[in-house]
């Protein structure tokens, strides 16, 4: 209610940089009519405005700096869209521990951390993007499953795992 946002809509939680792909995001759901929320800022801002004027279906808040906001959002979110590369991709697990499924371009880190069919769903290319997008049902994942799978990245599974490794390599 705070933001006046659909019930119904996708979201991109990433900085505005041409490599992270946005504009991806924003020409799919222009494509299939589906709602998308962008949370934000970057040097692409204003690109990613103009190729997205004209479609009310595609809402911008810019920068959130109230973590419980991008919380609340994640978890009210069809799914998150995450359509850049990068090594590990910490904005999918924070999405999938409030339970959100991820759509997500099948290279780089989020290779790793997302599982197909259980917490999300990989593209190759903005064709495959659209093609989910207008099949998409958030029935299909459950988000217990989603958060479980979230843990497996906590901070305390990250150094018990290292612990691990190096008893490993010292033994």
């Amino acid at each position: 209610q705070k933001y006046h946002l659909p019930n119904n809509f996708f979201l991109s939680v990433s900085r505005l940089y041409d490599y992270k792909h946005v504009d991806w995001a924003i020409e799919s759901c222009v494509k299939t009519n589906k709602n998308l929320v962008i949370v934000g800022n970057g040097p692409d801002s204003k690109y990613l405005k103009e190729i997205s004027k004209n479609h009310r279906n595609i809402i911008f808040l810019g920068f959130l700096d109230d973590d419980k906001d991008v919380q609340v959002l994640y978890k009210q979110a069809l799914a998150l869209l995450f359509c850049g590369i990068e090594d590990f991709g910490l904005v999918p697990v924070e999405a999938m521990a409030q339970g959100t499924s991820i759509i997500a371009y099948n290279k780089g880190g989020v290779t790793e951390t997302v599982l197909e069919e259980k917490t999300g769903e990989f593209f190759n290319n903005q064709e495959e993007l659209t093609y989910i997008l207008n099949h998409f049902d958030k029935s299909m994942y459950n988000p217990t499953t989603i958060k479980n799978r979230a843990k497996d990245f906590t901070e305390k599974k990250f150094l018990q795992n290292l612990e691990n490794y190096l008893s490993q390599i010292y033994e």
